[in-house]
């Protein structure tokens, strides 16, 4: 059985999959996969071997994307080290953070506004 969810030594400089994409939604989901995985088998044990990460991965969160009091999707530039399309198309960009609010062809976000000084939407 393969695991689901691998929790190690986590910072900002974590991406997900082969894209180069920031922690954003995926502290998101590992928080709701250990709750369920701790709500199934009540094992402490998981919890201690993957709260300091778990943590770290979500104050990633607050303090990548706090802006004036509100959490905000974004997406901030970096050099690009693939040469992946999304690398100078969309990082940095609307588009980008588009991909870390999972929903990238959402209509509900056809008409958000972005912040070029925060790198995030409005």
């Amino acid at each position: 059985m393969r695991p689901l969810l691998v929790l190690g030594s986590i910072n900002a400089d974590l991406y997900i999959g082969s894209d180069r994409q920031l922690l954003g939604r995926g502290s998101r989901l590992g928080s709701f996969v250990v709750k369920e995985v701790y709500r199934r088998f009540r094992d402490r044990d998981f919890l201690s071997a993957t709260i300091d990460s778990l943590l770290t991965w979500n104050r990633w969160w607050e303090r990548a994307r706090l802006v004036d009091g509100f959490l905000r999707l974004g997406s901030h530039p970096y050099p690009p080290k693939v040469g992946h399309w999304e690398e100078t198309n969309s990082v940095g960009a609307l588009k980008g953070s588009l991909f870390e609010a999972a929903l990238d062809n959402s209509p509900m976000y056809d008409d958000v506004d972005w912040d070029d000084r925060t790198h995030t939407q409005e």
